[in-house]
């Protein structure tokens, strides 16, 4: 039986509309930034500035408009039991491939990671020649998940939903800071709307921790 939604709140809709606005802007200026490079893989310094300016600051945002759009949720009621079949025994043929596009995470670790001192690179692995691409396949992956989750944050929301559901968290499971590609941000409008989610994900938390 599914549940009918309640009419959307008016401020939510507004920042996950601009969020999603947002988002949708910086992955589609990436993309085309990657269509247009040379074939190859991406600079590192390429790829980190991505990461500062684009990924980390769009994942960010994205994430605190789905917990917005999670605390509109009704509580998911509980599944009945169910006895899982055998799984049929695959053989190396008929295994499926990894997937390509990873999950979009929805928690963060409470505290930011220590920057690394400037100008060293991880020591490379010993016993195979490194692979130049691996970089750059990883990043590609995880813009698009990043699009994914744009495209249909409320999947990730119903998704979430269920995750607190079955797990109550002390906290919520943000970071309490932003990321620097936010603080560092010329853009007073993305620093605008980034304290704006964060304000209201910090009141949505108590419903949602009381998921049960």
């Amino acid at each position: 039986m599914e549940h009918t939604l309640p009419p959307p709140d008016e401020t939510t809709s507004s920042l996950v509309s601009r969020t999603r606005e947002l988002v949708a802007g910086l992955v589609a200026f990436v993309f085309n930034v990657l269509h247009d490079a040379p074939p190859g893989p991406m600079a590192l310094a390429q790829i980190r500035l991505f990461l500062r300016t684009v990924i980390k600051p769009g994942e960010a945002l994205l994430r605190r408009a789905i917990y917005l759009l999670a605390a509109r949720l009704p509580t998911p009621a509980p599944r009945a039991a169910t006895v899982r079949a055998a799984a049929p025994v695959r053989t190396p043929q008929t295994q499926t491939p990894r997937r390509l596009i990873p999950a979009f995470r929805l928690t963060e670790p409470a505290g930011l990671a220590r920057p690394g001192k400037p100008g060293q690179a991880p020591p490379p692995r010993t016993g195979a020649a490194p692979d130049l691409y691996a970089p750059s396949e990883k990043f590609v992956r995880r813009l698009a998940a990043l699009q994914a989750a744009c495209a249909d944050p409320d999947k990730f929301a119903r998704l979430l939903r269920r995750r607190l559901a079955r797990r109550r968290l002390p906290a919520l499971p943000l970071a309490l800071r932003p990321p620097s590609g936010i603080t560092q941000s010329r853009s007073p409008d993305t620093k605008s709307l980034y304290a704006s989610l964060a304000q209201a994900a910090n009141a949505a938390w108590p419903k949602l921790r009381n998921a049960s």
